[in-house]
């Protein structure tokens, strides 16, 4: 090994220790600005914040969005799916529960992946509001059920989640008895958490047309 290389092998060594306390303080820097940004949010909802314990003690976990809406159970928060350089952000609002439905809805957006879903199998079903049936590919395990539940106010308050008339960003699940609406990004950002706030209500809408299942099982 010649003296430059050396020098270079050193500098590399000393400089890797840097690098890495550079990258972890602008991610401690990043996490704290989003948790501040969380609790600012958890605020404006009228909701609570519930905190987590520091991860290795050291870099303090996001905090969630909790507490109550209309007797409903609400939390807003943030996870990873994937892991290592395929890792990505999400952000998650889940609801519920009502008791004794099997009821199972799904809405994704239209687009190329449901399309190739459709190719491979999966069953969308058409409600009366035309609109939705544009913007939204439609599953459950109950059509007969859900083509005539899925209406007026629930079908409006799914569509005013997502603005301007694209295709839909989030996607909306039912299943046992719990509304879960999902998106990809951080709740740093101004509109998913416009979008997270609207799909409160539309989630309201959504366990309601559960209950009626739920009623009319039991009834």
């Amino acid at each position: 090994m010649g003296m430059a290389d050396s020098i270079l092998f050193m500098a590399f060594f000393a400089i890797a220790p840097l690098f890495t306390g550079v990258m972890l303080w602008l991610a401690f820097r990043h996490a704290k600005k989003t948790g501040a940004t969380i609790e600012v949010f958890a605020r404006e909802l009228g909701l609570d914040v519930r905190k987590k314990p520091p991860v290795l003690g050291i870099f303090q976990g996001l905090p969630e969005v909790v507490g109550e809406r209309q007797g409903r159970q609400v939390r807003i928060y943030q996870f990873p799916k994937g892991s290592g350089k395929n890792s990505q952000t999400w952000s998650a609002l889940v609801m519920g529960r009502v008791r004794s439905t099997n009821l199972q809805v799904t809405l994704s957006g239209q687009g190329a992946y449901t399309k190739f879903r459709s190719f491979f199998g999966a069953e969308e079903i058409e409600v009366e509001d035309r609109a939705s049936n544009d913007r939204w590919f439609i599953e459950t395990n109950d059509p007969t059920f859900l083509q005539v539940a899925l209406f007026g106010k629930a079908c409006a308050a799914i569509d005013a989640t997502q603005s301007d008339g694209r295709t839909p960003k989030g996607r909306f699940r039912l299943k046992d008895g719990e509304m879960r609406y999902e998106e990809k990004g951080s709740l740093s950002d101004a509109d998913r958490r416009e979008r997270m706030e609207l799909a409160i209500t539309a989630g309201q809408e959504l366990l309601d047309v559960a209950a009626v299942h739920a009623d009319q099982r039991t009834g």
